[in-house]
């Protein structure tokens, strides 16, 4: 009847222990999801901050380009105005270099559409 008892006994602590390993569970489930749920407060503030520092980074790009090119675009108009003063002021030059211009790249041109003889058209 000993061995009857005991295992009574031992079948009766099972709603016990049963509530134990339950209640240990449950803490361990509740103290991981508190650490998930910091893990992912932390990432999303981290993204923030990304994105942050890219948008601003893209607007100091934006800003930059757009300095460069009111300064490129101020030189070129420069440039137009002093080159056609140049012009005004001393045309035969300016005509005459034109001219020699023209001269060699016609000559370019007409040197690179010339095709080499062949073997055969050069000696027969």
């Amino acid at each position: 009847m000993n061995n009857d008892t005991q295992l009574k006994q031992a079948i009766n602590q099972i709603p016990d222990a049963t509530k134990d390993a339950v209640a240990a569970a449950k803490n361990a489930y509740d103290s991981i999801s508190q650490k998930v749920d910091l893990g992912l407060d932390r990432t999303q503030q981290h993204a923030q901050n990304a994105i942050d520092a890219a948008k601003d980074a893209a607007h100091r790009a934006s800003d930059a380009t757009k300095d460069i090119y009111q300064t490129a675009s101020a030189r070129a108009e420069d440039a137009l105005v002093s080159s056609k003063e140049y012009a005004r002021d001393h045309p035969l030059p300016v005509a005459l270099g034109a001219f020699i211009t023209g001269i060699a790249i016609g000559c370019m041109i007409g040197m690179a559409q010339r095709e080499e003889p062949t073997f055969r058209s050069r000696f027969f």
